[in-house]
């Protein structure tokens, strides 16, 4: 576990790319950082997202040792995908979580488990389906529910203003590392990618953008970081981006990635 911004901690594993990962391009090769985030609120904790099964281990026993005993809030950004989802009964059995909050359409403990009906208000869980850009509270800490500029299914970013982080879920996830010492945090000491190349990550994700015009998507990324201060982008796969110049530079490489599949998808 590392802290990326104030009272904000990355469980971070690893995912080797060897061809077999679906939301990477197939020929992408290294170990690819695989987060969750744990948020201290004082007296409790936000989790956004639970993690891959094949780490559920490794995020139970950093979260049994973070929290202490504090109730546990879960965000859970996408339904039914298992980067997001695949931990969250295991979490509901083993810790203290009393709140499960989303902003999207979807009951999240409905379509996680038929099990759903055990961990309703009885058992002193609370679901929650919040409203987009309407801040809420969780313990001494406020965030607010970004609707994202693109997604495949229904997905919900969040931002947190104290630390000025913005966890994007399956966005922004275009930085891998070639081996699993590298650090999972980037920032502009090194060299950035090229926009093809985050137009090809892109692709691999969300294959709809072969037929879509941007210009919307590039419109909504800009309104976002408009109205936000971000000087940590914090995706669920792939490297965090932290600083406020490197999220400039990552955010101007995306756009231009969208506005160059946008031309290719009218020709």
């Amino acid at each position: 576990m590392i802290e990326i911004a104030p009272g904000v901690h990355a469980v971070v594993n690893r995912v080797e790319l060897d061809g077999r990962v679906s939301w990477v391009p197939a020929g992408r090769r290294g170990r690819e950082p695989a987060c969750v985030y744990l948020i201290d609120c004082g007296g409790e904790a936000l989790l956004y997202d639970t993690g891959l099964p094949a780490h559920r281990e490794a995020v139970l026993d950093e979260l049994r040792r973070a929290l202490g005993g504090r109730r546990l809030g879960i965000w859970l950004s996408r339904m039914v995908e298992p980067d997001s989802t695949g931990n969250a009964l295991a979490l509901l059995e083993a810790l203290p979580v009393h709140r499960v909050l989303n902003a999207t359409h979807t009951d999240p403990l409905r379509m996680l488990t038929h099990r759903w009906r055990e961990f309703g208000p009885d058992r002193g869980v609370s679901v929650e389906r919040l409203p987009w850009g309407r801040r809420f509270r969780l313990g001494e800490r406020e965030f607010e529910p970004v609707q994202p500029a693109a997604r495949v299914i229904a997905t919900s970013w969040l931002y947190d203003p104290t630390a000025k982080v913005l966890f994007t879920s399956d966005f922004f996830g275009h930085l891998a590392r070639s081996n699993g010492d590298e650090s999972p945090v980037a920032t502009t000491s090194e060299p950035a990618p090229t926009a093809a190349e985050i137009g090809e990550h892109l692709m691999a994700k969300y294959e709809w953008l072969a037929d879509a015009d941007t210009g919307p998507i590039r419109r909504r990324l800009e309104t976002i970081f408009a109205e936000h201060e971000v000087e940590v982008i914090a995706p669920g796969h792939g490297c965090v981006i932290r600083g406020a110049e490197a999220v400039r530079q990552h955010l101007a490489l995306t756009l231009e990635a969208l506005r160059e599949l946008g031309e290719r998808a009218a020709l």
